[in-house]
């Protein structure tokens, strides 16, 4: 979901000098791991809207045979004022802004915890006495949102306030417009969350080093994974140069 132009968002765009300094710089990020007795897992991301891997480098210390894959892993980047709210309203209780807590979600689970946390201590719900389920469909992949008791609407474009303001968390949940009161409110964009795509796979590599040179462009929704076996008496590093573009 890239939010370089994000029409909701206030200020609406990723500042051009901010970006134009950022750019084009290496970052590096490195695991290791002794696979006698443990397995690599390395997880990179970046809370930027568009960045590409420009190369992985690993090493092993003898040529003992293992294996070690790389992945692009879907989930949700959340970053303050660019994707970090929405409005939702209840019979009892006027709308109210729910502010999502900043990082990168990898699971429903982690994601809708949050969200779930967020409206449940929210002042107005809580002193109406309501509480909230949150949760997205395996199957539809779509999120929802039902209170304890009465009906919610979810608000995409609040007018009731003084200043307009948009809810511009909708890409992130997966709303489009308005909805009606209802006993929950739904989705109607599929949302992907912790789905991985292997982009590498080594199956009994007996090599002392190996790289991976293929640019492989990233997103703010998106992760990198690196994991091994285990059992195998090597240490494998692995080290990774990206980019902010």
């Amino acid at each position: 979901m890239p939010i370089i132009n994000y029409p909701d968002a206030p200020g609406g765009y990723v500042n051009r000098i901010d970006q134009a300094s950022k750019s084009n710089r290496n970052r590096i990020a490195i695991g290791s791991a002794d696979l006698t007795t443990d397995t690599l897992s390395l997880r990179v991301t970046n809370l930027w809207e568009a960045w590409r891997i420009k190369e992985i480098a690993f090493s092993f210390t003898n040529a003992n045979a293992r294996t070690f894959t790389i992945s692009k892993v879907s989930g949700l980047g959340i970053i303050t004022h660019r994707n970090d709210y929405f409005w939702l309203a209840h019979t009892d209780v006027v709308a109210q802004r729910i502010i999502i807590t900043p990082g990168f979600y990898r699971t429903d689970a982690s994601f809708t915890a949050e969200v779930k946390s967020q409206l449940d201590s929210n002042a107005a719900f809580a002193a109406a006495g309501i509480t909230f389920t949150v949760a997205h469909d395996l199957d539809t992949r779509l999120f929802s949102i039902t209170p304890s008791s009465g009906q919610v609407k979810y608000v995409y474009d609040n007018t009731s306030q003084s200043a307009r303001t948009k809810s511009i968390a909708s890409p992130v949940l997966g709303f489009t417009a308005d909805t009606v009161f209802g006993a929950a409110a739904t989705g109607t964009v599929p949302v992907d969350l912790d789905v991985e795509y292997v982009v590498d796979s080594n199956v009994g590599d007996t090599s002392t080093t190996y790289l991976f040179t293929d640019a492989l462009e990233m997103d703010l929704d998106s992760e990198l994974l690196i994991t091994s076996n285990t059992g195998v008496g090597v240490i494998i590093t692995a080290k990774v140069t990206y980019v902010e573009l």
